[in-house]
């Protein structure tokens, strides 16, 4: 059925508390070739401001003979960086970080940025968050473009976010921000 099955990564949000090293280290030794950055502060600190050196992600690399395919920034609530923030300062701020995130992608060469939908405050109209969640990602999207960086969009869960949670929704917000590097990212755990 499949000519080849594409390699599953490890992903250190599971290593929280342990060190980064520890957790590439873990990955080798687990016989994983690939793994996936959650930019967590506690191994890749990542704001709208500044990001660490990324000799730290390259260093690892090389030392353990582990590529970074993909990265994953902090943002499903309560984060700082809402996609679907309504206040302009939360609107600059959201776009300054993933700017920062996808530069760190593009720096160790990976394949993509996961990136969701944001959320909207609950007594707010769901449509103001829909809006501003479309012109941001939008935004998004079109510095990934001149980047070569692709972004993978999930649905997330409704404790998650109220905005995006079944394959139609996320079709009807890909068609609404309609770029050409926001791609579809399938979250096994939200899927189950």
């Amino acid at each position: 059925m499949f000519d080849k099955i594409p390699p599953i990564c490890a992903m250190n949000c599971h290593y929280r508390f342990y060190t980064l090293e520890y957790f590439f280290r873990s990955a080798r030794d687990n016989g994983y070739k690939e793994v996936e950055i959650w930019t967590g502060p506690m191994h890749y600190y990542v704001d709208c401001r500044v990001r660490e050196n990324i000799s730290k992600l390259l260093d690892l690399e090389n030392q353990y003979q582990i590529k970074v395919i993909g990265i994953c920034p902090e943002q499903t609530n309560p984060k700082p960086n809402n996609i679907a923030a309504l206040s302009e300062e939360g609107q600059i701020r959201t776009l300054n970080y993933f700017k920062n995130e996808i530069d760190a992608a593009k720096l160790v060469k990976a394949n993509q940025v996961v990136i969701t939908s944001g959320w909207g405050y609950l007594d707010q109209p769901i449509q103001l968050s829909w809006n501003s969640s479309v012109q941001m990602l939008r935004k998004i999207s079109e510095y990934a473009e001149q980047q070569g960086i692709p972004l993978a969009i999930e649905a997330l869960q409704k404790k998650e976010s109220n905005l995006v949670h079944t394959a139609a929704e996320l079709k009807r917000l890909i068609a609404d921000v309609d770029r050409p590097a926001l791609k579809v990212c399938l979250d096994i755990g939200a899927m189950a």
